[in-house]
């Protein structure tokens, strides 16, 4: 009986030195985990404080390099002013090369054209003879000898005059319009037409000359002589296309002096219209 009573309170011992052990063993552990979690706390911190100032640090670089990234912004923008500023001036002055600046000045070009008139008349000069023959007719009422000729009244001259026609057109007519649109200057002038047609009476050459004492040539037939002259030439000037000669001659000295205006040629163009 004491023996059991004696191995109970052995075995209860050594129990309670287990529980003893497990204990103290549990106490060190949490002092354990205790010192661990605060060196990991304080080594977390460390860290943080570490990372911080790292951060910190970059966050000032950063800042500095955007302020460097600014400033070098705002010299690139000074300098494309600068460039655009150059490149503007540029093109203005390859402008006055390229698309020249014109100044037409229409009052003063018709002024010009109309100091032009001699000069731009044609001359057609000829020599033309002239014919006339007549003779008195019966002025009697009767029809057996109403409209026969008298004997002995015939009368025949055959003459040659030289003479001038100026033809050319009326420069008073002439306008100029001048366009910057279309960069165009019209010219509107009237076409060409006979301005004098005389003849040079110290030229005069006769070359027959008959007359009866009852038929003397009068004035009339000098002068139905001289128109006869005169209107034959009219009609070998038309064949010969002298007033298109006198229209191509004014336009021609009318565009030399159009195109004699500073930077014109090659920049605007001319037409001519003709009016009435």
């Amino acid at each position: 009986m004491k023996k059991k009573v004696k191995k109970k309170i052995v075995i209860a011992g050594a129990v309670l030195l287990l529980i003893a052990a497990v204990g103290g063993v549990c106490i060190w552990h949490n002092h354990a985990m205790k010192a661990l979690r605060d060196d990991y706390e304080h080594q977390q911190a460390a860290n943080n404080a570490e990372l911080d100032s790292q951060t910190q640090d970059a966050l000032e670089r950063l800042a500095d390099e955007n302020e460097s990234l600014r400033e070098a912004v705002n010299r690139a923008t000074e300098e494309k002013s600068e460039l655009q500023k150059l490149a503007d001036d540029l093109k203005k002055e390859l402008d006055k090369v390229t698309n020249p600046v014109v100044v037409v000045d229409a009052e003063q070009v018709e002024a010009e054209i109309r100091s032009i008139s001699e000069l731009a008349t044609i001359e057609y000069k000829y020599t033309n003879v002239g014919v006339f023959s007549g003779e008195i007719d019966f002025d009697f009422d009767f029809d057996w000898v109403k409209g026969k000729k008298i004997p002995f009244t015939g009368k025949e001259a055959v003459i040659s005059m030289d003479g001038t026609i100026k033809a050319g057109i009326d420069f008073s007519k002439v306008k100029v319009v001048s366009d910057d649109g279309s960069k165009t200057v019209t010219v509107k002038l009237p076409a060409s037409q006979y301005l004098s047609n005389e003849l040079d009476e110290e030229s005069l050459k006769t070359i027959i000359d008959e007359q009866s004492v009852f038929n003397k040539l009068k004035q009339e037939d000098h002068n139905y002589l001289r128109k006869q002259i005169k209107e034959t030439a009219v009609e070998y000037a038309d064949k010969n296309n002298i007033l298109q000669q006198a229209d191509d001659r004014a336009r021609l000295l009318i565009t030399d002096i159009i195109e004699a205006i500073p930077n014109f040629k090659g920049n605007y163009e001319i037409k001519f219209e003709t009016i009435e």
